[in-house]
């Protein structure tokens, strides 16, 4: 198989590798910068373009990675809708709901097999935790608590966008996967703009379901923060109505029930790895039931909507 990635920087550079471990030939790559495209064709002999619509012409590929920041998911998938390809975008799906609901149509009605990047999906402690809330033994979901802060040292452009649309995302994603797709009736959100950037360096956000059932998502970007990116960084809780299961990424999972108080050891793993593993699956036609497809992608870009709507009160410090 052979595949194209749209965007060489740093999440290009990871797809990179995890197809190449499978195998999977890099066949070309799409950037504007020609830094990136200078350090992928030495490291990856590989073809550059710095156009998405050249690649598309003169490439046969069997999948495409889109990797680029979120302002040129849009343009990219639509490019590669029209080829046919299918699709492996990462996180967030577009930059707002119109784009969003645009893309969506085109892939439902071509039925291009397409997932979105949510890797939290395939980190071992939030796999274990729905596996146990599935199972019943907790009871049904009431409370979800989700924690997600990271040191400073990211790109500009990324603080720029806000920690909700690029960090919290991710919980958006879990908390919908975990609540079945359902849409909170009420959102009360904070915002903290301490680093002075365009974006939000923090936030605090409040969701109610149906049936006095709660999220609560808070994270950002901490300046003193020692490097914790893929380690110690997100703990989360979920609280059902016969116990709960409670964890940090890289770490155990706490069961607390009326079948068990535990402490489960989990095995390292890889989670880009495994979502790409999913994606090889669906270019085959089989689809995971993990894999986070076209629907959950705009229910997470309708969620975020939702959050920007609820922006009316918030702090700037």
């Amino acid at each position: 198989m052979k595949a194209a990635i749209i965007g060489c920087g740093m999440m290009g550079k990871v797809h990179a590798d995890c197809y190449i471990s499978k195998g999977i030939e890099i066949a070309a790559v799409c950037d504007s910068s020609y830094e990136k495209l200078s350090d992928f064709a030495l490291n990856y002999n590989t073809r550059t373009y710095t156009s998405v619509y050249e690649m598309m012409k003169k490439e046969s590929v069997d999948l495409i990675s889109i990797c680029t920041p979120v302002n040129n998911h849009y343009s990219s998938m639509k490019a590669v809708i029209e080829n046919n390809y299918p699709i492996l975008c990462e996180k967030p799906f577009c930059a707002n709901l119109t784009q969003a609901d645009t893309i969506a149509d085109l892939i439902i009605r071509k039925n291009i097999p397409f997932q979105l990047g949510f890797k939290m999906r395939y980190e071992n402690v939030y796999s274990k935790a729905k596996e146990i809330i599935d199972s019943g033994e907790i009871g049904e979901l009431q409370y979800i608590f989700i924690s997600h802060y990271q040191p400073f040292s990211i790109p500009e452009w990324y603080m720029d966008n806000g920690v909700i649309q690029e960090l919290l995302i991710h919980a958006f994603d879990i908390v919908n996967w975990f609540f079945c797709g359902e849409m909170p009736n009420r959102i009360v959100v904070d915002r903290c703009f301490i680093n002075h950037r365009k974006g939000e360096d923090k936030a605090f956000i409040n969701l109610y379901y149906s049936g006095n059932r709660r999220a609560y998502i808070t994270g950002g970007y901490m300046p003193f923060f020692p490097n914790v990116h893929g380690g110690h960084d997100f703990v989360f809780q979920f609280i059902g109505e016969k116990g709960y299961v409670a964890a940090k990424r890289n770490s155990n999972v706490e069961v607390f029930s009326h079948n068990r108080i535990e402490t489960i050891s989990l095995s390292p793993v890889n989670a880009f790895s495994l979502e790409i593993d999913d994606f090889l699956k669906l270019v085959k036609g089989k689809k995971s039931d993990k894999l986070a497809d076209i629907q959950d992608a705009v229910n997470s870009q309708r969620l975020y909507q939702m959050v920007v709507n609820a922006y009316s009160e918030y702090s700037r410090i």
